[in-house]
């Protein structure tokens, strides 16, 4: 490629990279079976790195797999598509959880996770939806998201913007949890994990700066 189309290529390919500044850190699709153990990426830049544990809390509880929805999906639909599960028989407090350890967002920003959750219980009492942080890899947990489930069993998605305390660090852990006063004889499924990044605003002006270069290099050809 001569020297000019190749200014030409980066001039043209520039404000494509630009469109696309949000990165996938990391994604889970769910549908591995269920265990009380750690569940490996399915994809993203950091899928090698990051591990996520699931918890479930109360009387009677237990892991399980359940049928999987198409919100939030990367890529192509498992076989089966699944859901993990959290049932609770009995329970006064937290239903469930989900952590993800080993985040690093140095030189990211705007951190946001993204997952479809469905609640289907036969009686609960104020039940929420938590998602929290920690800046030490999980050893001290800070609230940060809080919303009303909906108990109607049907899928929704749920996408929370982190708090810009984490940008720029490592070390950092998510957590996804329910929680009630009282959960009778409920599940709670979640599905599609994602977790997403932009690049700090200074890798984005680079690439514009090398734009505005290849347009002054392409004249100085010209002449």
């Amino acid at each position: 490629m001569n020297p000019l189309r190749a200014l030409l290529f980066i001039a043209l390919t520039t404000p494509l990279l630009a469109q696309a500044q949000e990165t996938l850190i990391a994604y889970w699709n769910m549908d591995a079976t269920a265990v009380l153990d750690k569940f490996e990426a399915n994809a993203g830049s950091q899928a090698e790195a990051v591990v996520m544990d699931a918890s479930p809390s109360g009387f009677l509880s237990d892991l399980g797999n359940d049928t999987g929805t198409n919100i939030n999906l990367y890529g192509e639909e498992g076989d089966p598509n699944q859901a993990l599960e959290f049932y609770t028989g009995l329970n006064f407090g937290n239903d469930g959880q989900l952590e993800i350890f080993n985040l690093d967002f140095t030189n990211m920003t705007e951190v946001v996770i993204s997952f479809a959750i469905r609640a289907d219980n036969s009686f609960t009492w104020n039940q929420h939806l938590h998602v929290d942080y920690s800046l030490d890899n999980g050893e001290n947990w800070i609230d940060w998201d809080e919303n009303r489930t909906t108990n109607n069993g049907q899928y929704e998605l749920e996408s929370i913007a982190m708090p810009d305390i984490i940008d720029g660090k490592d070390n950092i852990a998510l957590s996804i949890r329910t929680s009630s006063w009282i959960n009778i004889n409920g599940k709670v499924d979640f599905d599609n994990i994602q977790i997403t990044a932009v690049p700090e605003p200074g890798t984005w002006s680079t690439l514009a700066a090398l734009g505005a270069l290849t347009v002054v290099l392409r004249r100085r050809l010209k002449r």
